[in-house]
């Protein structure tokens, strides 16, 4: 599952809308609908302090969403999978 499936996922989860989503973490919902399709112009996911507030607001695992944008460092990603 890609991140932007996973936001989408959480958010459709807690009966969100794309502008509920954006109201509570500061963004408009032209971006949530951006991050959720994939069609960042900058890059496939947000910041990693955008991905902390999508992780307050849809109650969701931080790390989790963390691994799935990549924002780790790959070594650290790679036990993390190991583990799992």
């Amino acid at each position: 599952m890609h991140f932007g499936e996973k936001v989408r996922e959480l958010r459709l989860t807690k009966k969100l809308t794309q502008c509920d989503l954006g109201s509570t973490v500061g963004v408009e919902f032209s971006y949530i609908s951006k991050i959720e399709n994939g069609k960042l112009d900058f890059g496939d996911v947000p910041s990693e302090a955008l991905i902390h507030r999508l992780a307050d607001a849809l109650d969701a695992d931080e790390n989790a969403l963390l691994l799935l944008a990549k924002k780790v460092h790959p070594r650290i990603r790679q036990r993390v999978f190991e583990r799992s």
